[in-house]
């Protein structure tokens, strides 16, 4: 059942809404790595080569998200960002010719897992290995250690830095050439501009986003770029690249890459990016032209005074300003949901949570 806006918003004036108790948040841990290796085996498919001793599920999920789940043919380099639980596998994957296999070209992978999304981190695994043969967990590890490389957001955000991580074409070979990676990255900043305003009023509610592609490379770039669409951290699960043979998800308070479209099904996705056909479609219409200005002077508004701040009074403000229903609506279920605490957590505070007394 749909309920009008005026209905929703007589609720929302009627609940119990207090003061949110705001803290700062503790320093962040430095990040643990883990480096991996993968490579296809014509008699066996993918396998794990490093670590070993994993779990049977485990090691196959690994092994199947390691490769891409493409046509091998005329493919030279991928790279590529994967989510298994709460740890995030980036990878640099390598096709290369060798006549002394089976196949007559070797396939291979390898990763740095880790607890947060680097999205530059596959790019920088491509760039220190040279060919297959360093394509090996521990060559990796030395590598990245002589060549110094520094853990980093990066991902751009679709509108001021996005644009430089947009224009980027492909790595040191691509996938089949740089100029058409640089095509379809042109493609995705195109709708990203045409469609500005409800891609980030539905970022913002932490709506699901589903991007298709032709590639690994391609909807994990893309995914990453939009988590951090106009410089809003989105709050949801991020899942840059989903392999087809991985078929169990769900889709809620999510963004997923995938090449596959009959894997995924459109339909039950808030906002669907189609990079084969150019076309971004939605289920929602945006709600205000100044919404984005909006959510600057929300974030003045906390800083003015973090550990006071009130959902409420904030509405208040909105009201003052003689904004819609509709526009106070996005607020109030941006506050509700996984990208409100994320909010606090990019400005260096979290949410105070009470301890229940004994019983």
């Amino acid at each position: 059942m749909q309920y009008s806006e005026w209905f929703l918003e007589s609720i929302d004036k009627h609940k119990n809404e207090a003061a949110a108790m705001i803290e700062k948040r503790d320093e962040k841990e430095e990040l643990e790595k883990e480096y991996g290796e993968v490579e296809f085996d014509i008699d066996n498919g993918p396998v794990v080569v490093y670590p070993k001793g994993l779990g049977e599920t485990e090691e196959e999920e690994i092994a199947f998200s390691s490769l891409p789940d493409i046509r091998s043919q005329g493919m030279t380099r991928e790279r590529f960002i994967f989510k298994r639980g709460e740890k995030y596998y980036h990878v640099s994957f390598i096709q290369e010719e060798n006549s002394e296999v089976k196949r007559g070209y070797v396939q291979k992978s390898v990763f740095i897992k880790c607890g947060k999304l680097l999205p530059d981190l596959p790019r920088k695994i491509e760039s220190v290995l040279e060919g297959a043969s360093e394509y090996r967990a521990e060559v990796l590890k030395e590598k990245m250690k002589m060549a110094k490389i520094e853990d980093r957001d990066g991902g751009g955000d679709g509108g001021k830095d996005g644009d430089r991580d947009a224009d980027r074409g492909g790595g040191r070979d691509g996938n089949g050439g740089g100029d058409r990676d640089a095509d379809k990255n042109n493609v995705f900043k195109k709708l990203l501009e045409k469609h500005r305003r409800i891609i980030f009023e539905n970022i913002i509610r932490c709506r699901s986003f589903l991007v298709l592609g032709e590639s690994p490379t391609e909807v994990s770039d893309a995914v990453c770029i939009l988590s951090k669409f106009c410089g809003f951290s989105y709050g949801g699960e991020i899942v840059p690249y989903r392999s087809s043979f991985i078929e169990e998800f769900d889709n809620q308070e999510k963004m997923i890459g995938g090449t596959n479209e009959h894997i995924f099904k459109t339909e039950n996705f808030d906002n669907v990016f189609n990079l084969k056909t150019g076309k971004y479609h939605t289920k929602y219409s945006d709600s205000s032209r100044i919404t984005e200005k909006h959510f600057e002077d929300l974030q003045a508004y906390f800083l003015k005074s973090p550990y006071t701040f009130s959902v409420p009074k904030f509405i208040e403000c909105l009201e003052k300003k003689e904004s819609s229903l509709k526009t106070r609506r996005v607020f109030r279920e941006f506050f509700e949901s996984k990208n409100f605490p994320s909010w606090l957590d990019s400005l260096g505070y979290k949410i105070k949570r009470e301890k229940k007394a004994l019983e």
